[in-house]
């Protein structure tokens, strides 16, 4: 006895629709995104290079410099590798502490 198999229609997408709809940003637009995160990314790494660096000279540790200015540890930690941009208030208490601090 044959099986019959009824298959239904469904509607595809136009695929080149939708690639046209991104072929009409302008070009530069995007160029300018992606430029300005990359631009972005590179400053909160290099305030975590800098950050590192002013706490080992004053010879803070992370423990140390979270208790005084109420900055999480782990926030501390992330913003030194430069993986997290840390608000400007926090970044005025760090900076504010480590100039307090001696260089011995």
């Amino acid at each position: 006895m044959p099986v019959e198999i009824k298959t239904s229609q469904t509607h595809i997408p136009d695929c080149h629709q939708d690639f046209m709809m991104v072929g009409e940003m302008a070009l530069s637009e995007l160029l300018s995104r992606t430029t300005q995160r990359k631009f972005r990314r590179n400053l909160v790494r290099e305030y975590g290079v800098i950050l590192k660096a002013r706490r080992k000279e004053r010879g803070v540790t992370m423990i140390e410099l979270s208790g005084k200015t109420g900055v999480s540890r782990d926030d501390i930690e992330l913003a030194e590798r430069g993986l997290l941009r840390l608000p400007s208030e926090e970044k005025q208490r760090i900076s504010k502490f480590l100039k307090r601090q001696r260089i011995i």
